[in-house]
């Protein structure tokens, strides 16, 4: 029996999962939590240790390959968070600590690259709306406020290149993560000579530039033995988690679209073509390349979905969390049972922009509507109502911009195991919404990816193999009480949207 593993380094967690062929079979997953470093520069007091990740990426690897011993490994991909990157020195090794996608401190940088080559012609090379949250612009701060240590560096690495760097020992980017520096021409596919230009940077300051479901050599012989791995396995490029997440979904086809929920919520829809039109640019509608005969998307993204819930429980939604401890219950779960057992309060309104929004990058997340016979159970309800509004908003925006008409629409990541969760989004998008049951999507994508570099699997059969994976299907009820919520919710955010603008301005 042939395994096939995808390793994802996500913000909240690592995971290691292993596919085989078997579809029947259970998929072996190992997850830890994503070590951070404290930071005193930070706005978000923590960084990434490069080194730190790499040894959490062995310990899973490890762990997983313990379970494997009923075949053999054939190759592993890597999927990953996009923006966050390190300054290589030489021979490849860290000078810094990567900074997080949501950290702002970058966000000069950004204004000044804006100015400097324009927000639009940005977009039309790379496919990004600007913001502080690329890896270009942590780059620029590294060059301003540390340039004795910039000095030093010799390559910029994101953290997927980096994790393939050390496994392989080659240094590569694929099209997805290279497309999240913000310096990477996607209708060129390659690094933008334009943008460079301007930083004063060459080519050779970044990876080489490869598809997804690229193989890029074998893993190194004394990793190898240290992790249990067979000394011939493959190393291939996977690429953004979200893209990943596309291919784990099945969501790579015309008619799907991908909604990835997890610490930040992105919606993806797939594309033959790079619409980089003003149109796009004004809907704010990222596009990447990543790989198989559809090789672009188009994303939009929410930056704070699970950041969201989290936050309530560790502050205002305290008894919640207090209750759910004692319970002995996920405390995530039991704020979707708060809020399904509920009574309606459709005046309280969330905005769930706790870490910015891709209109005003400071804006914050606001309850609107406030009563003084709201409890905590009130604000549980409009706080999930929120996301699935601000989900609807976003995908309504992308579908009428990319003049699509979706079949499906698949939902992946921890909340998406939530029923009333899902119901509540199926009611306000008034579509029909399907939850896959295997749901590491950017770890099984990966690994997917690893089977096409292997040559053992084409995108063909892939699309094949996710048919056979079971789907919860969620259909829309009450629609008219959900259309005229979302309604007072698109009302206020126009609000939200002047109120913030102003206020940076």
């Amino acid at each position: 029996m042939n395994w096939y593993i995808g390793l994802d380094i996500g913000t909240t967690n690592i995971k290691a999962c292993a596919f085989c062929s078997q579809i029947d079979r259970r998929m072996p997953c190992v997850s830890i939590s994503t070590p951070r470093s404290y930071s005193a520069s930070s706005r978000t007091a923590y960084e990434y240790d490069a080194d730190m990740l790499f040894s959490a990426c062995c310990n899973v690897l490890s762990q997983l390959s313990a379970l494997l011993s009923d075949g053999h490994v054939r190759s592993l991909a890597v999927s990953s968070m996009g923006e966050s990157g390190i300054l290589l020195d030489d021979k490849n090794r860290p000078l810094c600590r990567a900074v997080p996608w949501f950290d702002t401190r970058s966000i000069p940088q950004a204004e000044e690259l804006n100015t400097l080559i324009g927000k639009e012609e940005i977009y039309r090379l790379t496919g990004q709306i600007s913001s502080g949250k690329f890896g270009i612009t942590k780059l620029l701060w590294f060059k301003k406020h540390q340039p004795e240590l910039f000095s030093k560096a010799l390559h910029w690495a994101s953290i997927n290149d980096y994790i393939l760097y050390r496994l392989s020992g080659r240094l590569v980017s694929d099209y997805s993560i290279a497309s999240r520096t913000m310096a990477f021409d996607i209708h060129q596919l390659t690094w933008s000579p334009k943008i460079l230009d301007v930083i004063n940077l060459c080519q050779s300051f970044f990876p080489e530039a490869v598809p997804g479901g690229t193989a890029i050599g074998s893993i190194l012989p004394d990793l190898a033995a240290r992790l249990g791995l067979p000394k011939n396995l493959s190393i291939v490029t996977g690429g953004h988690d979200h893209s990943c997440a596309a291919i784990g979904s099945g969501s790579f086809i015309p008619g799907t679209v991908l909604d990835s929920m997890g610490t930040s919520e992105v919606t993806v829809l797939p594309l033959a073509q790079p619409l980089t039109t003003h149109e796009m640019f004004l809907a704010r509608i990222s596009i990447y390349p990543h790989c198989s005969g559809l090789l672009y998307r188009a994303l939009t993204s929410m930056q704070a979905c699970g950041a969201s819930m989290n936050w309530f429980l560790e502050s205002i939604g305290e008894s919640i969390s207090r209750e759910a401890e004692h319970l002995k219950r996920s405390p995530i779960v039991h704020l979707q049972e708060t809020a399904a057992h509920c009574e309606a309060c459709p005046e309280l309104l969330y905005y769930p922009f706790l870490r910015g929004s891709l209109a005003c990058p400071n804006a914050g997340g606001v309850f609107l509507g406030i009563r003084d016979y709201h409890k905590t159970e009130h604000f549980a309800k409009a706080l999930l109502d929120g996301l699935c509004q601000e989900f609807t908003f976003q995908l309504y925006d992308l579908l009428k911009v990319t003049d699509t008409l979706p079949h499906t629409i698949r939902v992946v990541g921890g909340p998406s195991q939530s029923p009333y969760l899902m119901q509540r989004k199926a009611n306000f998008c008034n579509t029909v919404i399907q939850v896959p049951h295997m749901q590491e999507a950017a770890c099984l994508g990966a690994a997917l990816l690893a089977c096409v570099g292997r040559g053992d699997l084409s995108y063909e059969e892939i699309q094949q193999a996710i048919r056979r994976f079971p789907v919860r299907t969620y259909f829309p009820q009450r629609v008219n009480s959900a259309a005229n919520a979302y309604k007072a919710y698109c009302s206020g955010r126009k609000y939200m949207e002047q109120y913030f603008s102003s206020e940076v301005s």
